[in-house]
């Protein structure tokens, strides 16, 4: 039988074997992954049109 592993386990045991230098850097690439997500869902403004009488 054989067992499934979560992503989640694979990047563990990946990341702890990689230098602190390197781990800071899988750090800074998950910040950028979660603002790049964030900065789609976030809808964009409707233009406002000014419309004088």
């Amino acid at each position: 039988m054989t067992q499934a592993i979560s992503y989640e386990q694979i990047i563990l045991e990946n990341v702890k074997n990689l230098t602190p230098q390197q781990q800071q850097e899988v750090l800074d690439f998950i910040g950028f992954l979660h603002s790049k997500s964030q900065k789609r869902e976030t809808p964009t403004p409707e233009k406002k049109t000014n419309i004088c009488l």
